[in-house]
């Protein structure tokens, strides 16, 4: 044999090294594409539950809890103010000072709702339909609260309030 033979028998081997380590590595990389295929194909993942999903909803805040409203009784009767400010309570206002008139005024009508101009459209807007025959009287105040002031002929009967929810 001579030196040119013993050249090609050796390229001849590296060859067929190379050959066996490329389809080596490509029938590993072929079966780790399956694993990882069937893998995900077989098992859901975690994230991806089949329970059904409910809308969270949340509660938005009552309109009529937008301003402070203060309830005062001048119809000479005791504890008529607090109930009436329990009613509105439960109705969904925001109920501030319980207590007598502090004007120390006797009403002949059924009630007078007492407003500021920031106040005046939530009087008329939430506490007046639930006092109909109460009589209007804006006064000098800055803040948006509202009075309310009971009068000897005051009957009224606030519905409670559910919250509007909101998805």
């Amino acid at each position: 044999m001579s030196s040119a033979d013993d050249g090609l028998v050796v390229a001849r081997r590296r060859r067929r090294i190379r050959a066996a380590v490329v389809l080596t590595l490509a029938a590993v990389l072929v079966m780790a594409g399956l694993f990882f295929a069937l893998q995900n194909i077989s098992t859901p993942s975690p994230s991806s539950s089949t329970a059904p999903t409910t809308p969270s909803c949340t509660p938005s805040a009552l309109p009529q809890a937008s301003s402070e409203l203060n309830v005062y009784n001048a119809s000479g009767g005791s504890g008529s103010a607090k109930t009436v400010a329990q009613k509105f309570a439960a109705g969904g206002f925001d109920v501030g000072v319980v207590s007598n008139d502090p004007y120390k005024a006797k009403l002949d009508v059924s009630a007078q709702i007492r407003f500021g101009t920031s106040g005046e459209a939530f009087a008329k807007k939430y506490v007046l339909p639930l006092v109909p025959d109460a009589r209007l009287s804006p006064d000098g105040r800055t803040d948006s609260s509202v009075d309310v002031v009971l009068g000897k002929e005051f009957s009224v009967d606030v519905p409670p309030a559910t919250a509007p929810t909101s998805c």
